[in-house]
């Protein structure tokens, strides 16, 4: 099985003025990047949630 990479482009709105991004943003997409694995690996939300 071929896992694609999770592809995420930067908006504007989350970086501050002088763009960097803030830090809190990367826990939201590791959380998308691991909810994309599991699509592609064909695990569904309900069989990994407790």
């Amino acid at each position: 099985m071929k896992i694609k990479v999770y592809p995420h482009k930067v908006q504007y709105y989350e970086t501050d003025q002088m763009g960097v991004v803030h830090h809190s943003n990367y826990i939201r997409w590791f959380e998308e990047a691991r909810s994309d694995f599991h699509d592609q690996i064909g695990i569904s939300y309900a069989a990994i949630a407790f």
